[in-house]
């Protein structure tokens, strides 16, 4: 292999290594999932661009507080489940309407807010808003 063809595949090589590395983060993310996620003591937000997978988060709730869900599904399949620990769950909603609506804590207990897509794109949000003591 002479000089000229040595460097044309040095070059390839490089470039190949380049572009692999551009894709990795879609190419070896959890099934094909690319999202973000936000938690404080008071939401949880999950942006979808797709998610292919289930993601959640688990919060203390007390009986009389509510969660304000707020669903901007643009494609694919999304469900929302909000779940006490070791029970049926209180809320489980396939593809649901876009805009909002509130679930209300029944009873004290730990609860699992997930969001579940399978090529889902668009967000979710959960607002724990307190109850009136």
């Amino acid at each position: 292999m002479n000089r000229h063809q040595k460097i044309v595949c040095a070059c390839v090589a490089a470039g190949i290594l380049v572009a692999a590395l551009a894709l990795k983060p879609v190419l070896w993310s959890p099934r094909g999932s690319i999202y973000s996620s936000k938690a404080d003591e008071n939401s949880y937000s999950v942006g979808m661009e797709p998610l292919n997978s289930t993601l959640s988060h688990a919060f203390s709730l007390r009986k009389g507080d509510a969660i304000d869900v707020s669903v901007a599904h643009i494609s694919g399949e999304v469900t929302i489940t909000i779940t006490q620990e070791n029970q049926r769950p209180i809320y489980e909603g396939r593809n649901p309407d876009l805009g909002s609506f509130r679930v209300n804590i029944p009873e004290d207990g730990q609860y699992l807010l997930c969001v579940a897509g399978k090529q889902a794109e668009g967000s979710v949000s959960f607002a724990i808003s307190p109850a009136a003591e």
